[in-house]
């Protein structure tokens, strides 16, 4: 068998699976075709023992950096096992899996062949697998405590940590930020699909799916919110209008919430708060709700009820909106206008944060009450990292007209 077919069969040897528990907690384990039906016996201890209280999202970032460490191991015939308990593990190997780790799985036919992952994945992947193998050392190394099992672990520890990629300073990261925003053609073409969200010649079906998405669009870019905290609203959490009150969206904390049966359940990892809508969208909702909504077979109307559903016949329809039908649906939106090649949901979430910068700016609201609020908004803890970052943004602007007023000032020689 060649290498790539082996490297394949690798590949598919190893599955991760996501299961809902009675109580709703999401939980996935890692299955070896080649062992048996049961899950993989170490993968899941490990989890058990050093993860159970750090949520899905973060368990299944650890088996897919397990999952590639067992294909990298099976591909290069190395029992991992017995490699750790004779506390040995040559440079040569530990380079090879971490050109391993450094890959980009290949999950589509557009995906590029022997791609690599980000400084930040890959630097997390190896954090992971030498968490993964000192945890297995110590479950299955007789003398664990002993002075040769620490120098080894100290070696270990080091071989990982001086194989990690630069990521660039915080200050970098914090200058990327200041200029995250839509460009106008793209901020053009989003509010042309906000007040015309259909085409010609559409059946009623394309109409209803062409108005919940630009309805989502349009909750994205007037909240700044988050995919996770879009996907977790229910009917309970939109509040009409009254007693001359505005509308809102209650955003609140869902983590393994019974009543959502999605393995991948979107999640809202910011702090809950209410949030005030326009007039215009809240006449938005309220018509999708009505005229597109209601329409759906199967779809729920208590409390509980998910607010965007599947409006495609089939096992799905009405149930709640997958986070995979809006990733599909930003990459059909980039691919149809080129002025939206741009566009992700966080890129809203950046431009939503420069604009709030430019209304305080116009309000004459203080640096301090700015971050307050900015922070509240954004459901941030109070004097959060991001919002220092975001505030920078507005310092930086200002600055730069600061400094170009004075520079008009300055005498110059007559030519």
């Amino acid at each position: 068998m060649d290498d790539k077919n082996n490297d394949q069969k690798c590949k598919n040897r190893f599955r991760i699976r996501q299961f809902i528990a009675s109580d709703g907690r999401r939980f996935a384990l890692l299955f070896d075709s080649e062992e048996s039906a049961w899950p993989a016996l170490a993968p899941t201890a490990f989890c058990l023992h050093q993860l159970s209280n750090k949520g899905a999202a973060t368990e299944r970032q650890y088996l897919q950096s397990i999952k590639k460490t067992l294909e990298w191991a099976a591909d290069q015939n190395v029992d991992l096992e017995a490699l750790l308990q004779s506390a040995k593990f040559p440079v040569p190997l530990i380079d090879s899996l971490a050109q391993a780790l450094n890959k980009k799985q290949k999950l589509g036919k557009d995906d590029e062949e022997g791609a690599t992952v980000t400084p930040k994945s890959f630097n997390s992947a190896m954090e992971q697998t030498h968490e993964y193998f000192t945890w297995l050392f110590i479950q299955i190394r007789s003398n664990p405590n002993s002075t040769a099992s620490e120098k080894f672990l100290e070696r270990l520890n080091k071989a990982f940590k001086s194989r990690k990629r630069k990521t660039g300073s915080d200050a970098a990261y914090a200058q990327s930020l200041l200029n995250k925003k839509l460009s106008e053609p793209t901020r053009l073409a989003l509010t042309e699909r906000f007040e015309k969200p259909f085409g010609y010649q559409m059946t009623e079906f394309q109409k209803g799916v062409l108005f919940r998405d630009a309805l989502m669009l349009e909750i994205f870019y007037e909240l700044g919110i988050r995919l996770g905290e879009l996907l977790s609203l229910k009917l309970a959490h939109f509040i009409q209008a009254t007693g001359g009150d505005h509308a809102y969206l209650d955003i609140v904390r869902n983590q393994d919430d019974e009543y959502d049966r999605r393995v991948n359940q979107p999640v809202v990892k910011t702090n809950g708060r209410k949030l005030a809508i326009s007039p215009a969208l809240e006449r938005k909702i309220l018509t999708y709700l009505g005229d597109w909504r209601a329409t759906i077979p199967g779809a729920g109307f208590d409390d509980n009820s998910f607010l965007f559903i599947a409006h495609k016949a089939g096992p799905s329809q009405g149930q709640a909106l997958q986070i995979s039908a809006i990733r599909s649906f930003f990459t059909t939106l980039r691919r149809k206008d080129k002025r939206l090649s741009e566009l992700h949901p966080h890129l809203v979430r950046h431009d939503w944060n420069y604009r709030f910068s430019k209304e305080c700016q116009s309000r004459g609201i203080s640096e301090k009450r700015e971050m307050e609020e900015r922070c509240f908004l954004m459901g941030w803890r109070d004097n959060s990292d991001m919002a220092k970052h975001y505030n920078r943004r507005h310092i930086a602007e200002q600055a730069y007209e600061v400094s170009l007023s004075m520079a008009k000032k300055i005498n110059r020689p007559k030519s």
